[in-house]
């Protein structure tokens, strides 16, 4: 038997799966906001106790708030750390303070995260310089702003809750056993990653180019 529900009688995960199983039906229309959607899946996460599920039960509701607030699962994710993070999911549409957040967007941020993921935490003008040769060398479109980025507002970038909502670059990393090898699996990426030292090299024999 089919089953309708509104949306706030969903309290349980095991709703939740039935819902996205298709044995439940949900009787709910997505708020067309922005600002309604991220309240709503504020209240989802509270409502399902989302902080002491388990990981398989997390994942079930990660899909649930994709299907039904429209957002990509980057977004959700996103939101959701906030959320864990003790933040309010309030969508402002008021001018930001800082200069930065008026000129770069959310896939920029991505964007840079990717960088300093593969790369490691650079220095300032070795991460502009890599940066710069992703769009100016590799015609990569995704750096099209970015390659304007300076020093100075990349570290207020890297300070950022947004940024590290998506990036944290751990400095320490325990020793291998003596003789152990360790096997890393990395994506296939443009050759620009010169070596740190080499970027500062070029930058201070030939500033930035």
């Amino acid at each position: 038997m089919i089953i309708s529900l509104n949306e706030h009688q969903i309290r349980t995960v095991e709703q939740v799966r039935a819902v996205l199983d298709g044995t439940q039906v949900l009787e709910f229309t997505p708020a067309a906001s922005a600002p309604a959607r991220c309240e709503w899946i504020a209240k989802v996460l509270k409502r399902l106790c989302y902080s002491v599920l388990k990981r398989q039960e997390r994942g079930l509701v990660l899909r649930y708030l994709r299907q039904f607030s429209g957002f990509s699962r980057a977004h959700v994710t996103r939101l959701v750390q906030r959320w864990l993070a003790g933040e309010k999911l309030i969508f402002s549409k008021s001018a930001p303070l800082n200069a930065f957040a008026r000129i770069y967007t959310e896939d920029d941020l991505d964007s840079l995260a990717d960088v300093e993921r593969e790369y490691g935490r650079l220095s300032g003008p070795a991460t502009v310089a890599v940066l710069r040769r992703m769009y100016q060398v590799y015609n990569d479109e995704r750096y099209v702003r970015l390659q304007h980025l300076s020093s100075s507002h990349l570290y207020n970038l890297r300070r950022s809750a947004a940024y590290r909502a998506r990036h944290t670059v751990k400095t320490k990393t325990r020793s291998a056993p003596k003789g152990a090898a360790i096997a890393v699996r990395r994506a296939p990426v443009p050759d620009i990653a010169v070596k740190a030292e080499d970027l500062e090299r070029e930058l201070l024999e030939h500033g930035p180019q």
